[in-house]
């Protein structure tokens, strides 16, 4: 019986004697049968059926045929000789949320390269951009309601990651046309552009061009480095929720998904224990600490958004004073799972999104290929994990070229996470029918990592993780996150609260 060659695998897939003889050119569109069927359920469900004589391709909705579409891609790239082999294939994803992170913030990808990342991205049957667009080190979509945002948090002086420095200007912004193409673009492959605009941390861009909107107001600046900062968005001043409404009202109408992504990561409240407006807050509202001041801010913006029509998106930090409403989503990368497994008790869905398996900027040596695949998110709580997301954060990821071999084919097992029912995942399987379809990535120009890194153990695998620890302790992130944390206690007993 002949293995099913396809990535993601498919829920079925039944090996039939003979061949159907391909055109010259191996051109099948012309030939295709497309059928609409609402007895299929799920709209990226579909059936593809490949007889001598015909291929036809059933679904409830044009995503079906889109997703059908692209395992039919892959049979006709892997057919030898001019034959497609026989087959009917029934097929639907495991999880409803199957998506990349594309980090633009630190290093701006053209609209071009992201054109290929969705292509990419849409091979595999990824439904979803998760497009973090603004952070320490930049802003990245033309705002004309507030222009400083471009003039000035656009753009740093330089690049200092990992102690590495690279002098010159550097940064950019998306015109609103440039992003309404990439909506348009993500959409005719049935891919969701989901926006992040974290807050009320991440905000050294937003801070460096409206310092009103900190704590202490004074000088700020866009970001040269990786890392944790202590400048956060005042959560006392009305004012500052206010520019808040103001920029989502400008920002929405760019993105027509339902979801939009608000951050909540990586916030040390030290400021907020040293700002009249947050402490006064805090004592109006009879809250224990900073933590209680952050949930509260959360919901202001989650209702806002309510309000017109979207839902939040929040990383999991943001439950640290308790439980969040459930129709606000939580991606979970780091920490504690008590408070995730306690939203999702409550009906809560998460999106998984864990550091040590899915952030494929990471080396080989520290996230193997393997080891993305095997990932099994909440196993015992399936019903309430939305999807899965692979992260590619962008600090070291300054080209197109480092883009494509960290993000492939490591897309492509996250893909089959999302998409494949445990039972139906065989590493060696997929493992060979990836390396099969890198000349395929190739002809659509993303060259994926070298087959020899995959496992991280050959020598650049391992110089490459070298390299990784020399950046990560030059850049003294995690001395400068315990001095953020040993400020914060220290600032919040100062003022009587709980830390």
């Amino acid at each position: 019986m002949n293995p099913c060659p396809i990535v993601p695998a498919p829920r079925t897939y039944r090996p039939c004697d003979g061949f159907f003889l391909l055109p010259s050119g191996g051109n099948v569109v012309r030939l295709l049968t497309k059928k609409l069927d609402s007895s299929i359920s799920g709209e990226e469900s579909y059936r593809l059926e490949i007889t001598p004589d015909d291929v036809v391709l059933t679904a409830s909705a044009p995503c079906g045929l889109f997703r059908g579409f692209q395992s039919l891609k892959q049979l006709v790239f892997l057919a030898k000789d001019g034959r497609l082999p026989c087959a009917v294939i029934e097929d639907s994803p495991r999880f409803a949320v199957r998506s990349f992170l594309l980090d633009s913030a630190r290093h701006m990808p053209s609209v071009e390269e992201i054109f290929r990342m969705i292509d990419g991205a849409a091979l595999f049957k990824l439904n979803r951009m998760h497009w973090h667009v603004s952070d320490d080190q930049g802003f990245r979509i033309e705002s004309e309601v507030f222009p400083r945002l471009n003039t000035v948090g656009s753009y740093r002086d330089g690049d200092t990651f990992g102690g590495e420095k690279k002098p010159g200007r550097i940064g950019g912004y998306y015109t609103k046309e440039q992003v309404k193409e990439i909506v348009r673009y993500a959409a005719s492959k049935y891919i969701e552009v989901v926006p992040e605009f974290d807050m009320p941390g991440h905000v050294s861009a937003i801070l460096a061009s409206y310092p009103e909107l900190s704590c202490h107001g004074g000088e700020y600046c866009v970001r040269t480095e990786g890392g944790i900062f202590p400048d956060l968005l005042c959560a006392g001043k009305q004012s500052v929720m206010n520019w808040i409404v103001q920029l989502l009202d400008e920002m929405l109408p760019l993105f027509p998904s339902e979801f939009v992504h608000i951050g909540g990561d990586e916030a040390p409240k030290g400021q907020w224990y040293s700002c009249e407006d947050c402490l006064r807050l805090m004592r109006e509202k009879g809250m224990k600490n900073a933590e209680e001041l952050q949930q509260y801010f959360t919901l202001q913006v989650c209702d806002y958004l309510k309000s017109k029509g979207k839902r939040a998106i929040v990383w999991n930090e943001s439950l640290k004073a308790g439980a969040l409403p459930p129709q606000i989503t939580v991606q979970y990368w780091l920490g504690d799972k008590k408070t995730t497994l306690e939203h999702m008790a409550g009906g809560g869905q998460v999106i998984a999104s864990e550091m040590k398996y899915m952030y494929a900027d990471y080396p080989f040596f520290m996230t193997p290929l393997s080891k993305t695949y095997r990932y099994d998110p909440f196993p015992h709580h399936p019903e309430a994990v939305a999807g899965v997301e692979t992260t590619l954060w962008s600090e070291y990821i300054t080209t197109e070229a480092r883009l494509h071999e960290m993000a492939f084919p490591r897309i492509a097992a996250a893909a089959e996470v999302g998409w494949t029912e445990k039972t139906g995942k065989k590493y060696a399987r997929f493992h060979r029918n990836i390396k099969r379809l890198l000349p395929l990535l190739r002809s659509m120009g993303i060259a994926a990592a070298p087959v020899r890194d995959w496992s991280g153990a050959s020598p650049r695998a391992l110089r490459e993780m070298a390299r990784f620890l020399h950046r990560t302790s030059a850049g003294k992130m995690v001395p400068r996150q315990m001095q953020n944390i040993k400020e914060e206690k220290r600032l919040a007993r100062l003022q009587g609260f709980s830390d």
